[in-house]
This record gives C-alpha cells, sequence and structure tokens, in this order.
C-alpha cells in the first residue's frame, strides 16, 4: 500500500516540469526570432542608409534636389531675350497651391502624412496583408524620394526590394531636412504630366490654361489622379479614365471628411473640360550662338562669386535675372536690315550659280571637284 502512495504521489510531477520546459523554450525562441528580425532589419537599414548596398544622395543633393528654375537673359531696355534652362517648368511655393489640392493629395496618397516621419507602418502592413488592393504603402515622402533619387521602379523582384529601402532611408533624411510643407511643395513643383508639364504650375496651363491658383475643385482632384498614372489618367488622352480616377479622389476627400457630400455631389458631376495648350520643347533658337559665349562669361563670374562668397549658383536651378548691355529694338533692326540684304545677295547668287556648269564651285574641272569631295569624307 506504501509503495502505491508513493507512485500516485510522485509519478505526475516530472510531466508537469517537463511542460513547463518546453513553453519556455518556445517563448526564448520567439524572443531571439524577435530580436534577430529587428536587429536584421535595423542593419540593413542602416546598410542602406551608409551606401553599402547602393549609391546613396549625399547631403548636399538632398539639400538641392534637381527642381530647375530657369534663369532669364533681359535687354538693356528690360525685354525678356531668352532663358538658360534645362525644362519647361515654373516652380510654386506651398502657399500658392489651393487648399483642396493638398486635401486631394493627402486623402489619396497619404491620409497620416502629418503624423509620420517619412515611413507609415500601418499602410506598409496594409499593403502587404491586402497585397495592394486597398492601397499602396509608400507616403508621400517616399514617393518624392523616388522622383528625386530612385528613378525608374526595377522589375526585379531583389532590386526592387532594395529600391524600396533606398525610399525608405531617403524619405527619413527628406523629413529632417524638410518641412511637410515644403515637401508637398516639392513633390508637385517635380512631378511629370507629360506633354512637356512639368510640375504642377505648367500642368494646369497646359491642360486648363490658367495658374495653378486659379484651380477647380474637380480640376485638382483630376491632377492628384494623374499622379498614380499620367499617362492612363491623361484627362486629353482618356477623358472618360480620368473622370473616373478624379471621382475616386473627390470620393475620398468625402470619407476623410475633406469636402462635405454637398460638394463632393456637386464636384462629381461637374465634367472634365480641358482647354489643352501644349508647351514647346526647350530651344535655343537664333539666340544659340550668342547664349554660348554669354553662358562662358557667365561660368566665370559663378567661379568668382562662389570663392568670394562660398555660395555656389547653378545657371539651370537658381532662376538668375541677367541683364546684359544688348538694345532689343536695336538688335531688331539689325536682323532686319540683315535679311533685307541678304536675300537681295540670295537672288544674285542663284542668278550667277545657273551660269556656272560646276556649281558652286569655280575656275575647277570635275576630277578637282571629285578629289576635292573625296578627301572631305
Amino acid at each position: 500500500m506504501e509503495n502505491k502512495k508513493t507512485e500516485h504521489k510522485t509519478f505526475p510531477l516530472p510531466d508537469k516540469k517537463k511542460s513547463k520546459s518546453g513553453v519556455r523554450k518556445w517563448i526564448k525562441f520567439i524572443w531571439i526570432a524577435f530580436f534577430a528580425i529587428v536587429l536584421g532589419i535595423s542593419g540593413l537599414f542602416f546598410a542602406v542608409s551608409q551606401g553599402f548596398v547602393g549609391d546613396m544622395p549625399d547631403v548636399k543633393e538632398l539639400e538641392n534636389p534637381d527642381i530647375y528654375v530657369a534663369s532669364e537673359i533681359y535687354s538693356s531696355d528690360n525685354v525678356l531675350l531668352g532663358k538658360f534652362e534645362k525644362e519647361k517648368t515654373k516652380p510654386v511655393t506651398y502657399k500658392q497651391l489651393p487648399p483642396f489640392l493638398v486635401y486631394a493629395l493627402q486623402a489619396k496618397e497619404d491620409e497620416r502624412f502629418k503624423e509620420h516621419s517619412g515611413i507609415d507602418l500601418k499602410s506598409i502592413a496594409r499593403a502587404i496583408f491586402f497585397r495592394g488592393d486597398r492601397g499602396g504603402g509608400s507616403t508621400i515622402t517616399q514617393q518624392l524620394a523616388k522622383l528625386l533619387f530612385t528613378g525608374e521602379r526595377s522589375q526585379n523582384k531583389i532590386e526592387r526590394s532594395f529600391q524600396k529601402l533606398k525610399e525608405w532611408s531617403v524619405a527619413v533624411s527628406l523629413e529632417k531636412r524638410y518641412t511637410k510643407e515644403e515637401i508637398v511643395a516639392l513633390y508637385f513643383n517635380k512631378m511629370d504630366f507629360l506633354f512637356n508639364a512639368k510640375g504642377i504650375e505648367m500642368a494646369s496651363r497646359v491642360y486648363f490654361n490658367k495658374s495653378v491658383t486659379q484651380l477647380t475643385l474637380p480640376e485638382a482632384a483630376t491632377f492628384v489622379a494623374m499622379l498614380e498614372a499620367p499617362r492612363r489618367n491623361n484627362p486629353y488622352r482618356n477623358p472618360d479614365r480620368a473622370k473616373n480616377r478624379r471621382d475616386v479622389v473627390l470620393e475620398q476627400m468625402e470619407k476623410t471628411g475633406y469636402i462635405d457630400n454637398d460638394t463632393y455631389k456637386k464636384a462629381i458631376a461637374t465634367p472634365i473640360v480641358v482647354d489643352f495648350h501644349e508647351i514647346k520643347t526647350v530651344e535655343d533658337g537664333f539666340s544659340s550662338y550668342y547664349k554660348f559665349y554669354l553662358r562662358k562669361e557667365i561660368a566665370q563670374y559663378l567661379q568668382t562669386y562662389e570663392k568670394e562668397t562660398g555660395k555656389e549658383l547653378n545657371l539651370y536651378k537658381n532662376g538668375l535675372k541677367i541683364y546684359v548691355t544688348l538694345d532689343s529694338r536695336m538688335q531688331k533692326y539689325a536682323e532686319e536690315a540683315i535679311k533685307e540684304h541678304l536675300t537681295t545677295l540670295q537672288k544674285s547668287f542663284d542668278g550667277e550659280m545657273r551660269r556656272n556648269p560646276n556649281r558652286p564651285y569655280y575656275k575647277i574641272n570635275k576630277t578637282q571637284i571629285n578629289s576635292l569631295m573625296m578627301s572631305s569624307v
């Protein structure tokens, strides 16, 4: 009887100890795995930010993004003669943007824009869980980072992963250097809306023939819809699709409380009326020779200015005003006189060449002409 009692008391005890030991091991494993993941992500993020896995923009590039403001050349009588420009653009400040344009951007692209510091973990989790069906995970700052530094999206999944990490790192750096208002302005100024419409101001002029300050709510929503696909959601090329996507933006604005239901209904009932005015490409035209020599002279001046002040100025980015001694009226008279004189000379030359069998050469035979032509090849 004593043996049976002892067995009854002592036999279950080892099993309980085993069970606790197993739970503790699992808890320990979970914590180790958690810290390993956190350290791994932190290490990878650090490697990307330091440029160990690809080139990263330096501080100078972050503080001076590629927003080109053309320098203008003015005559002595204050007439615009030409511009030094890389692209047709006219940057605007945040205060020039209509409030509903900014609201539309936040409602559609980044609801928590004012809350995060460049990366929105909730949006990333949602994008991963729903596989992008309920919106992407990129913030406005990340999209700006892509526009400025990342470039075209890679089709390779591994390369795309590193691109995304680079966007996160650059986005955090941009948030440290710029206010939220400056980030929004930079984003709108850098976006390409096609047809040489670089930036929101030029886009307003191309598609609606007005300044950005004059945009209506439906027009502002149209531009925000273009951000996700400028070609497919283009109001000039695909008006029906553009209206559908515009209405999605307006619906999102109502859901997030930026506009009320009456304003929403009125806006979606408004058709898209495009007043298209395409902008010409950047060309030097007849002033190319003059601008070439002027550019060389200005380059020397800017070098001297940088040495004296420590400030670097860019002819194609800083929007300089250049005043020259040339008088536009005298230039016009000179061009008209040359045109008139050359027209007479051209007629005389053409008449003389008709009588010349070896035109345009004089006093040489065909063998010499062929030899001359071959030597120039």
